[in-house]
């Protein structure tokens, strides 16, 4: 080795050394930010964690345990949705199996959730500010009812977990747009969805929330032509009359009439009245499908012209692409509304009514399947080829052909034919976050495949 090799390896090492001294001096030091956090984290544990198994069960809780129980002696469990999600029934067994079975093993789930609840601000320090965060995080430590429902086997705190996580996946995309971040959406989706009823409320809120950014970005965008964003307006402004005119129509056919204000008991009060008169008598005769078509219809019109009026900027708004991750995934399970609005009920279990939903169940597990592969897939870029026939010929093996001077011909940009358009829809990355959410759904909606 040489003068200058060594020295050039002398060098490297001092830099190496230099960035692992570094990547350690970052590990051990403490700002006050840090040490906030760790005796945040401290305290959560302990308060969480702490006479775990003091306090006797509740009702609830007794329901939670004793089927918890029946699957951890292996007696299997079949979802029912008094039970509400399945997890906090699996992950209560797994608790039995790892530590024993008894009253504060029972509730280390949900005490778990809690602690990663009060640290889940960290992950908004740059929407919140270091001091909103640490004050959230503070709030959610001393929180009475994150505390109480901590130390509580219920679904409560592992649905606001896959909330807060949905959230911080959404901001995370709207700003760095990594594909990653779609991803963990989709596991906080799952997570909501196999832990409480309340995840269609907060696929509403999240939905409601990223629809009215979107209209609101649409309507300061550039168009490809001023007609497409009149369209768009009048579209907007239709459906809205068409979903209040649906919402008056469900009030007089009595599918809002319980009312329940302020406690769960009803009363006389609690139930709205119909309309009475000839326009009231008409509109209650509306078949519900016969209301549900024109909303449909409008919907689908808006699509449409956003699509053609934004289509060169259709996937520069990420408020869109989270929508139709929540919305592909969430749209099998709205299957009931459709049977509810055919006029059958969703609960019919009688054999001819199971086929009867599997013929509305599997087109909308179609149309899922077909959209998110369509949306998310990476659409194919024209191939560079060569004019000439020097590629045929250099797979033959033929070096000595005069025809060989074609290889100086320019190459020649071949658009995509229907085969790169084909790899490119079933190579599409929705896989991904429909493996995710599917594999988890079946994982636990049939006890491990076992019902």
């Amino acid at each position: 080795m040489s003068i200058g090799e060594e020295a050039a390896t002398g060098i490297n090492i001092s830099k190496a050394s230099h960035k692992l001294e570094q990547q350690l001096t970052r590990l051990i030091y403490l700002d006050g930010e840090t040490i906030a956090y760790i005796v945040i984290l401290i305290l959560a544990i302990l308060s969480r964690f702490w006479g775990l198994g003091m306090r006797v069960m509740s009702h609830d809780e007794s329901l939670h345990t004793r089927y918890s129980w029946s699957l951890y002696r292996g007696e299997g469990f079949q979802h029912t949705p008094l039970m509400h999600g399945p997890l906090l029934f699996h992950m209560t067994a797994l608790s039995y199996l790892l530590f024993g079975d008894n009253d504060y093993t029972a509730r280390i789930y949900p005490a778990l959730v809690g602690v990663i609840v009060v640290m889940m601000p960290y992950f908004m320090r740059k929407w919140l500010g270091k001091f909103g965060a640490l004050t959230a995080s503070v709030f959610f430590l001393i929180s009475p009812m994150i505390l109480y429902y901590s130390r509580y086997i219920r679904h409560d705190m592992p649905a606001i977990l896959a909330a807060l996580v949905m959230a911080v996946a959404i901001w995370r995309y709207f700003e760095e747009r990594h594909f990653k971040y779609l991803i963990w959406l989709s596991l906080g989706q799952i997570i909501l969805y196999a832990s409480k009823e309340v995840s269609f409320i907060y696929i509403a809120i999240f939905g409601s929330f990223l629809m009215l950014v979107l209209v609101a970005r649409l309507l300061e965008t550039h168009w490809t032509a001023g007609f497409w964003r009149k369209a768009f307006i009048v579209s907007i402004v239709m459906v809205l009359v068409i979903a209040a005119l649906t919402v008056l129509l469900f009030y007089e056919q009595g599918l809002l009439k319980e009312i329940v204000v302020g406690t769960e008991e009803s009363s006389a009060s609690d139930f709205a009245t119909q309309t009475s008169g000839a326009l009231a008598t008409l509109v209650r005769s509306i078949p519900i499908y016969l209301a549900l078509a024109p909303l449909g219809i409008m919907g689908l019109v808006t699509a449409i012209v956003v699509m053609v009026g934004q289509w060169p900027n259709l996937r520069n708004f990420p408020e869109l692409d989270a929508m139709m991750v929540m919305g592909t995934l969430i749209l099998p399970t709205l299957t009931p509304f459709l049977i509810f609005a055919a006029g059958f009920d969703p609960m019919d279990e009688t054999p001819e009514g199971i086929i009867r939903s599997m013929w509305f169940t599997i087109p909308m597990f179609m149309a899922s399947i077909a959209i998110g592969l369509a949306y998310f897939m990476k659409p194919p870029k024209p191939r560079m080829v060569y004019s000439g026939r020097t590629p045929e010929l250099l797979a033959e093996g033929i070096t000595d052909n005069p025809s060989m001077e074609a290889v100086e011909t320019p190459l020649q940009e071949v658009p995509p034919d229907i085969l790169d358009w084909f790899q490119a829809f079933v190579t599409s990355r929705w896989w991904i976050l429909a493996a995710i959410f599917w594999m988890v759904f079946t994982f636990f909606f049939t006890t491990m495949f076992t019902n």
